[in-house]
């Protein structure tokens, strides 16, 4: 490598960490939220935030996971989770969780009007999307979608 190439490169790394610190310095004002940032070299970071501290967070894919109708909600009530209730193994173990709208399973998640509920989440792999509306929720091919 020519030393021009060597300086190119470095001044693209100190581009590239100058725009993540930037992000964090955001992302850190941020309440209960994931971020997964793509680095310049493929490899991806995910970050949750909560009360001003960041936190590296260690993702594993799940190979399924079954949409779980709201038990919590019915069409009388007028409340519902915020994000899509689930259920997925782990480790030969069933669990239960609540997909965010960035394909992250967590443990809890907050309750909303009903008429607040309108989500797309997209599946990787599959080209599905989780469609939800309301107490409704079912999945759609994204031929279907556009």
């Amino acid at each position: 490598m020519k030393v021009k190439d060597i300086e190119e490169k470095n001044e693209l790394l100190i581009r590239e960490c100058k725009d993540f610190k930037s992000i964090l310095n955001i992302f850190s004002r941020l309440e209960d939220r994931f971020l997964t940032h793509y680095l310049s070299d493929g490899s991806r970071i995910t970050l949750y935030t909560t009360m001003g501290t960041i936190y590296k967070v260690n993702c594993k894919t799940i190979k399924e996971m079954d949409i779980v109708l709201e038990t919590f909600s019915n069409k009388n009530s007028s409340l519902c989770f915020k994000d899509q209730p689930v259920k997925f193994t782990d480790e030969n173990t069933t669990r239960t969780g609540f997909l965010s709208q960035d394909g992250i399973i967590k443990l809890v998640s907050d309750v909303v009007p009903c008429n607040r509920v309108i989500q797309y989440i997209q599946l990787p792999n599959v080209e599905k999307t989780i469609v939800r509306q309301r107490h409704e929720s079912f999945l759609a091919s994204d031929s279907q979608l556009q």
